[in-house]
């Protein structure tokens, strides 16, 4: 029995491409959607247990700790991209996400499987420490 990934046509043609996984599509689509130059990229994903509430709990402790690490790391200006899984505690991550950054969207990439969860948070120009001035953009 074969790996169910084999069978996938988006995987074949990442290994044709020199690619090491399929996610290097998901990443394209995202880059020219929205061209992104100084970005930290979070495309971690635990192994799935099947239990969704345990999973999503996972999925939302590792986009939190790319989060916090982003915000380290980036400049003001700076872009973060991260795989995420719509759930339960999904809109809570957002709200997270939208306090440290002007402008957040989240995208569904062509290669994401029908049925999947998976998404991407796109966050763009990081608000750094001590920089929020949203209210006088407004």
């Amino acid at each position: 029995m074969g790996s169910q990934w084999t069978k996938d046509n988006v995987y074949r043609k990442a290994m044709r491409d020199g690619y090491r996984a399929r996610s290097a599509y998901k990443l394209i689509d995202i880059n020219e959607a929205m061209p992104l130059v100084n970005v930290v990229v979070c495309d971690a994903s635990p192994h799935l247990s099947g239990a969704k509430a345990y999973d999503q709990a996972r999925v939302m402790g590792l986009n939190e700790e790319a989060l916090n690490f982003a915000s380290t790391l980036l400049k003001q200006g700076g872009n973060l991209v991260m795989k995420s899984f719509q759930g339960s505690d999904f809109n809570d991550l957002l709200a997270l996400v939208r306090e440290k950054f002007y402008s957040v969207r989240v995208i569904r990439s062509t290669a994401t499987r029908r049925g999947s969860a998976e998404c991407y948070i796109v966050a763009k120009n990081f608000i750094g420490e001590g920089n929020d001035d949203r209210k006088r953009r407004e």
